[in-house]
């Protein structure tokens, strides 16, 4: 729970504390963790590279092994030691091995019935998820758990009475997937929690916390629009702000490269609007890009170029004005107040220059 940027408002009391105790007596999980060890020291530590891998690939010669026992049992310590495999091939770098070994992972998890079949471990269902979710996110792939099965696509927060709520979307589209729409109003509670519990300095439930977020980031991975679909658009902002919730800012534009890619297609096609609720989605899609994953420099000076233009359209002077479009639709103070003020600041006082360049 560590790596959450909203940490600090989450209660980790109730989290299970000692879940990998009883996997340590596995002689396969017990190797493997030296293995794995071993790797990161000498790679991380040393630079040795090759010794790092070839500790990997003794440790998955000892998984191979184990798995063409004819007593062979898929235990929890058997899943971890697949999980481990694959966030070493991660923080090595090496995509390739981390997508088969989240494979392979899932191959396992489906024999035993599934993510919910982990229900006595519930630690492990979160990281085999997140790592599952980063990865996606990382690629521009879809999901590899959970893809193609039937979601629970009515909103998980709020009551059946309320989940005709009208949204900032039913603004720019006028009739918008209930699928997204429901996502939305998820969010939205989800954020506006979070903002509450900062602001009265009260904790949050840890296993709902998570549970919320993996569902979100989910949904919003899975749906698809065409391109230039105003939804689509949506749907890339949210997935950013939500990632927002899910890692730290600091890996964002490296560990998320498809997504900025695909929001700055998205920020060039709502530049050219002038209806007045697309410039105030314009102002959100761009304070939310900056405090995510468009952050390099050579970004920045057409972000302050189109958020000051969209802003003057708008007639909005003042940091105030502006942050009450961005609570109109999801916005996290804690996240994303310290990257959206300063960048809002700065781009209404640099010089405005009447053509963006190409180079973006």
């Amino acid at each position: 729970m560590g790596m959450y940027p909203v940490n600090d408002f989450v209660d980790l009391s109730k989290d299970e504390q000692y879940w990998l105790e009883d996997m340590s007596y596995d002689p396969l999980y017990r190797d493997t963790l030296f293995h794995i060890a071993r790797s990161y020291l000498d790679t991380v530590g040393k630079g040795h590279m090759f010794t790092g891998v070839a500790l990997i690939n003794k440790a998955m010669a000892e998984l191979r092994k184990k798995l063409t026992e004819a007593n062979f049992i898929i235990t929890d310590s058997v899943l971890l030691t697949v999980l481990c495999l694959a966030l070493i091939s991660d923080m090595l770098g090496d995509i390739d091995a981390t997508r088969k070994h989240l494979n392979g992972l899932w191959q396992l998890i489906k024999l035993r019935g599934g993510l919910l079949g982990l229900t006595e471990k519930y630690s492990l269902r979160v990281k085999c998820s997140r790592l599952d979710l980063r990865l996606a996110l990382r690629t521009g792939a879809r999901p590899v758990f959970l893809c193609g099965q039937d979601y629970q696509w009515n909103p998980s927060l709020l009551r059946p009475m309320k989940a005709s709520t009208a949204t900032p979307i039913h603004t720019v589209c006028s009739t918008p997937d209930i699928r997204l729409v429901n996502i939305w109003l998820d969010l939205k509670d989800f954020t506006n929690s979070i903002n509450m519990a900062q602001q009265t300095c009260q904790k949050l439930a840890s296993k709902q916390f998570q549970e919320i977020l993996i569902s979100l980031q989910y949904r919003l991975q899975c749906l698809a629009y065409g391109h230039h679909d105003i939804q689509e658009i949506i749907r890339h902002v949210m997935l950013a702000c939500a990632t927002t919730l899910f890692m730290k800012a600091t890996d964002l534009p490296a560990q998320c490269r498809p997504l900025a890619m695909q929001l700055r297609q998205d920020l060039g096609y709502l530049e050219s609007q002038d209806d007045k609720n697309l410039l105030k989605l314009q102002v959100w899609s761009i304070c939310i890009s900056r405090a995510s994953v468009l952050s390099t420099e050579g970004e920045l000076p057409w972000l302050n170029n189109w958020l000051r233009k969209a802003c003057r359209m708008l007639e909005v002077s003042s940091w105030e004005e502006a942050r009450r479009i961005l609570k109109h639709f999801i916005w996290v103070d804690l996240i994303h107040g310290p990257i959206g003020q300063p960048f809002f600041e700065e781009a209404s006082q640099c010089q405005y220059f009447g053509q963006i360049s190409d180079d973006r």
